[in-house]
C-alpha cells in the first residue's frame, strides 16, 4: 500500500536526516537509519529505487569493511576519506531522491504556500524541482551527440580522453543548465507563482495520522542518534 505523505512531512524528515548525519555514532547505526529510510521510500511508492539504493549501500558498506583492514598508506587513507564522505552524503541523497520522485510540484508549492513560506524560498525550490526531469532529458541528448562524435560518455572514455570528454560533456551541460533555469523561472512567473494570494489546489493537503506517525518516528530516531553520538 502506498501512502501519500504531505510534502511538509517529507521536507521535515529530510531536515532531520541532515541533522542526523552530523551525529551518527557509528556506521552500524547509520545502517539502521538507511533501512529506515528505505522503508519510508517503499511505503511512499518509490520501492524499486529504494531497494536498489539500499543494495548499493550494503555493497559499499561491505567494501568499506574489507578495505579498512587491507593495508595502509596515502592511497589507502584517501580512499577511506572518500568513502567516509560518501557515507555522510548517502542518507541525505537517498531521502532527497525519494522526495523528488514521490512529490508533485503543484502539491509541493501548495504545501509551501499554506505554510506561509516566503516567495523568495518557494520560487528557487520550484525551479529546482522542475529542473531535474529537464536535466535528465538534456543529458540524453548530450550522450547521443557524444556517441556521434565517437566519444564514450563513461569513466573509461574519460580516462582515455579526459579533455575531449570534458569539452563534449560538461560545457554543453553547463550552458544548457543556465538556459533551462532561466526558461523555467520565466515559466513559473508567467503561471503566477509570484501571486501574493494563497495558492489554490484541487487536492486537499493536510497532515494525516501516518504523517504524524512518520514525524514521530523520525524525531525519536533523531533523539537516539544525538544521545548515542554525544555519549560516544
Amino acid at each position: 500500500m502506498t501512502l501519500h505523505f504531505d510534502p511538509r512531512t517529507k521536507l521535515i524528515c529530510l531536515i532531520l536526516v541532515v541533522i542526523n548525519t552530523m551525529f551518527f555514532p557509528s556506521l552500524e547505526w547509520e545502517s539502521i537509519w538507511m533501512i529506515f529510510i528505505c522503508l519510508f521510500g517503499i511505503i511512499s511508492g518509490n520501492g524499486k529505487r529504494s531497494i536498489l539504493w539500499g543494495m548499493f549501500y550494503c555493497l559499499t558498506y561491505l567494501g568499506w569493511n574489507l578495505f579498512l583492514h587491507s593495508g595502509a598508506g596515502i592511497s589507502h587513507a584517501v580512499v577511506l576519506a572518500w568513502l567516509s564522505l560518501l557515507f555522510k552524503l548517502f542518507p541525505c541523497c537517498m531521502m532527497s531522491g525519494i522526495i523528488i520522485r514521490t512529490t508533485q510540484i503543484n502539491d509541493f508549492l501548495t504545501a509551501m504556500s499554506q505554510s506561509h513560506v516566503p516567495k523568495q524560498v518557494i520560487i528557487p525550490m520550484a525551479v529546482l524541482l522542475r529542473y531535474m526531469p529537464t536535466l535528465k532529458e538534456d543529458w540524453g541528448y548530450i550522450k547521443d551527440a557524444m556517441i556521434l562524435r565517437g566519444v564514450t560518455p563513461s569513466l573509461t572514455g574519460f580516462i582515455k580522453s579526459p579533455v575531449t570528454t570534458v569539452e563534449c560533456l560538461y560545457v554543453p551541460l553547463l550552458i544548457t543548465a543556465s538556459k533551462t533555469a532561466d526558461d523555467l523561472s520565466i515559466a513559473a512567473v508567467t503561471r503566477g507563482i509570484e501571486n501574493p494570494d494563497l495558492r489554490s489546489s484541487i487536492r486537499e493537503l493536510h497532515f494525516r495520522v501516518y504523517d504524524y506517525t512518520a514525524l514521530l518516528l523520525f524525531v525519536a530516531m533523531t533523539v537516539c542518534t544525538i544521545y548515542l553520538g554525544g555519549k560516544g
